[in-house]
């Protein structure tokens, strides 16, 4: 699995783009001035 890293604004620019890989298996490390803040993964079966 793919984890890509994307500041806000990146993420808000882009968001159908990471989506799309989140789609496909991988996850994005959203940050803050670098900072770590936030994490988006594929949901699971178990999880709906």
């Amino acid at each position: 699995m793919s984890i890509k890293r994307a500041n806000i604004g990146e993420l808000k620019t882009h968001l159908s783009r990471y989506v799309k890989g989140v789609k496909g298996g991988g996850s994005v490390l959203i940050t803050e001035r670098n900072v770590p803040v936030a994490k988006i993964l594929p949901l699971e079966d178990d999880d709906l």
